[in-house]
């Protein structure tokens, strides 16, 4: 329970677990509370609590959220609210150098300098989005898929921004959206995330012969709850051969080693 169900109790003259409540407060009340607060025991863990309607009022203050980045810095954590403007970059077929383009994010409305293709491939990493021609030829020989430049704008997703509200109101537009993330655990619950917004369009690159892939799972996890928070994963999204994976090598598989693999035989720059 947040302090807003709390202070409604309060009100109510209803009883709290006034423990749990001091533990989502300031330290100024916290170290204090005897001041503030009068409360009664009435059984195991659960105490009719009293206050001043100042104290009340205090208390909605700062259980109010706040509307924009700036208001929460000032209460002491902009994190706690998603940022009102954004970019991402992106690929697409009227670009005649090495230089991606700009889209603008604010509020509901973006600004793209191109008309947007069906497709969209969404690849995680940097390195592996600035070398997406050869990404497009790790695409099209290990799946049926038949991406080009001509009918897919490639979008750099740098990890969690993906999921992102401005971004996911930009996604809609796209008829399909592959997701070229990291197998590990990020890169699956980033996967779950835009398929809970977006539904069915959203796909996760899974090569047909993925036991092909089982010498790239190098990465050590950082710890068992990481690699068995996997291997969950994938079996609720039904990549069963992927899990069988995780299992198998205990490692997850970094982006960057698709170019390892097949780097002599892809067309690059």
């Amino acid at each position: 329970m947040n302090i807003n169900g709390y202070l409604k109790k309060i009100e109510a003259g209803e009883p709290i677990n006034f423990s749990r409540l001091l533990s989502l407060l300031p330290s100024s009340l916290q170290n204090n509370y005897r001041a503030y607060f009068s409360f009664e025991l009435v059984s195991p863990q659960r105490w009719i609590v009293q206050c001043d309607e100042s104290v009340i009022n205090e208390l909605k203050t700062i259980a109010e959220i706040p509307s924009n980045r700036i208001a929460a810095a000032v209460k002491g954590d902009s994190h706690k609210v998603a940022v009102s403007y954004g970019y991402v970059l992106i690929y697409h077929e009227g670009i005649k150098d090495s230089r991606p383009e700009v889209v603008y994010f604010e509020s509901e409305a973006f600004i793209q300098p191109h008309s947007p293709k069906t497709n969209l491939i969404l690849i995680e990493n940097e390195e592996n989005f600035f070398r997406w021609r050869d990404m497009l030829t790790v695409f099209n020989k290990m799946s049926d898929y038949n991406y080009s430049i001509e009918n897919t704008d490639i979008c750099l997703g740098s990890g969690n921004r993906c999921s992102s509200p401005l971004l996911v109101s930009w996604l809609t537009q796209y008829e399909s959206i592959l997701c070229a993330f990291d197998y590990d655990a990020k890169g699956l619950e980033m996967y779950q995330s835009l398929n809970t917004k977006l539904g069915n369009k959203v796909k996760f690159f899974m090569p047909e012969a993925f036991e092909a892939l089982s010498s790239l799972f190098r990465m050590k996890p950082k710890d068992i709850k990481q690699l068995n928070k996997a291997v969950v994963l994938a079996h609720k999204m039904k990549f069963d051969q992927l899990a069988d994976t995780f299992m198998s090598t205990r490692r997850f598989m970094e982006q960057e080693s698709l170019l390892m693999e097949y780097e002599d035989e892809s067309t690059t720059d």
